[in-house]
């Protein structure tokens, strides 16, 4: 009888059988079986020189690692098999084991570490004559290109990739090829032509028997539909990737297909089903600790709250996002995560903007007092080189500065007389409140000491809490003389408005209110846009 391994295969006899063994399993999608034996070869190994060799074992283990999610294994395996590869002079195990910690950085969000090991990478499958090794390297590359915005460049290393395919006639390894290829022509919105490169993957899979690149294609397809407003489709397509990624173990794509599925949805009209699919997504990025797809589950949860005008949730599921591909384009990165960025703070000022005219709603003499205050604290930051990567979220400190007036009784804001003691204290309390209300939001940049300091007084006589000086907050300091000279120059209950000169000769004559370096400034600038 030949003896069989409790999966139903033939167990292996000889140090060959083994590898084998693990590759098999591997194949069929069970990771966590195919480590096992692939732990036993490498063992075996010990003291020979073995094919393959022990950098390319400890690669296959950080493969089967980075299967299940766990991206820190995976790359110390990885890092693992680079020291092994380097102890024996092999540059195509050094190309292989750039490559893979290159993946692993790609998937982690670190996209300058992945180009710069998938450089060496190259560089080192060229030295050793890999032409495999080369072009899977450069469909890393063109990946990457198209995550940054550069589908130029892209499109440059499919063609390059493509040409060695053709020439190995490796139809197993040109599966994850034209999925790559699929997803960059539907960047382009090249549509027919990436549907016939995704059925081209399709075939590729099925002669090959690889479950892995077919799930994760069905989510590329997915993306297709979503781009040509096919939504049944797309969402038939987050089904399959789904099914096939949950039967091989493959977390990274069904949290990809949660998230796509959340899109959809959300573009459908069905919010309740859309989050669902978004937050089952978000758990499995930080099961996965997947900082790229947790961003781009953000961005999809910050527009599905700005659809249903939940601002506060909506700014912190943006402000998430944006940290990340903020911290991304530190690297640098190019046009892609720019443009991202962008419409976050597109987004950020229009749920705000939407804010700040609910506070107004309460306070008929304010009617437009928020963004003009935004507009004249912008003009003066910048006249005094406040800094620029700053000034979006300035202005949106400014626009919600009086915020905490949502929660001022509306016979208090629009009392035509003089406020009590007890009145203005619940008036003067609107600061406190605002701060507070805005306490757990995760601004790109604290706002809240705007909003807390803007009543304050350089010469200690303001409010909530008596500072003075430069101890006051200097964005607090912008915007007071801001609040100010709007203040005076609008009607208010209790008070017709002044003309702008009259209501800057108020303000120096009270110039032991205001930062003394700063009035100057607002005063000639304030003359020059009112003469404008």
């Amino acid at each position: 009888m030949i003896p069989m391994a409790n999966d139903g295969l033939t167990l292996p006899q000889t140090p060959a059988d083994v590898v084998a063994h693990a590759r098999e399993l591997d194949r069929l999608g069970r990771p966590a079986a195919a480590r096992r034996w692939y732990e036993r070869a490498l063992h075996a190994s010990a003291g020979s020189s073995p094919d393959p060799s022990p950098a390319a074992l400890l690669r296959w283990i950080g493969a089967t690692f980075r299967a299940g999610g766990d991206h820190s294994a995976a790359e110390d395996c990885y890092t693992a098999s680079l020291a092994s590869a380097h102890a024996h002079g092999s540059a195509e195990d050094v190309a292989h084991a750039e490559n893979w910690l290159g993946v692993v950085a790609q998937e982690r969000g670190q996209l300058d570490e992945a180009a710069r090991h998938y450089t060496v990478a190259h560089a080192s499958a060229e030295r050793a004559g890999d032409r495999r090794t080369v072009a899977l390297v450069l469909q890393n590359l063109a990946v990457l290109a198209t995550m940054q915005g550069q589908p130029a460049r892209a499109l440059r290393h499919n063609q390059r990739y493509l040409a060695l395919y053709e020439e190995l006639q490796d139809h197993a390894a040109a599966a994850p090829l034209y999925n790559n290829l699929g997803l960059l022509l539907s960047e382009l919105a090249h549509y027919e032509r990436a549907a016939a490169a995704f059925d081209a993957c399709a075939a590729a899979c099925a002669r090959a028997g690889d479950l892995h690149t077919r799930a994760t294609m069905e989510v590329s397809r997915a993306q297709l539909f979503y781009l040509r407003g096919e939504n049944d489709a797309a969402l038939q397509a987050c089904t399959r990737a789904r099914f096939l990624s949950q039967q091989i173990g493959h977390r990274p794509v069904v949290g990809e297909t949660y998230r796509w599925d959340g899109a959809i949805r959300r573009d459908l009209g069905d919010f309740r089903a859309a989050e669902a699919a978004l937050e089952a997504a978000a758990a499995i990025a930080r099961e996965l600790d997947s900082p790229l797809l947790g961003a781009a589950v953000q961005r999809e949860m910050g527009v599905l709250f700005h659809r249903q005008t939940r601002h506060h949730e909506a700014l912190q599921s943006l402000h998430r996002a944006h940290a990340f591909y903020t911290g991304a384009h530190a690297a640098p990165l190019a046009t892609d995560v720019d443009r991202l960025i962008h419409d976050l703070e597109v987004m950020f000022l229009e749920i705000v903007h939407q804010w700040s005219e609910s506070i107004e709603q309460k306070d008929l003499y304010t009617s437009g007092h928020c963004a003009r205050v935004a507009d004249y604290a912008c003009a003066l930051a910048r006249a005094v080189d406040f800094e620029p990567k700053h000034i979006t979220w300035f202005r949106m400190g400014a626009l919600l500065h009086d915020v905490g007036k949502i929660a001022t009784p509306a016979d208090i804001l629009n009392k035509p007389g003089p406020l009590t003691d007890s009145e203005r204290d619940v008036m003067e309390r609107h600061t406190v409140i605002g701060e507070e209300m805005l306490g757990s939001m995760p601004f790109a940049w604290d706002i809240r000491p705007m909003i807390r300091y803007h009543h304050e007084r350089w010469d200690g006589a303001g409010y909530p809490d008596r500072l003075s000086g430069a101890a006051i907050p200097l964005a607090a300091r912008i915007l007071g003389i801001a609040d100010v000279f709007d203040a005076l120059t609008s009607d208010r209950s209790y008070r017709p408005a002044f003309a702008p000169e009259r209501a800057l000769d108020i303000m120096q004559k009270d110039a032991s209110a205001f930062d003394p370096d700063l009035l100057p400034v607002f005063l000639r600038l304030a003359r020059r846009l009112n003469a404008a």
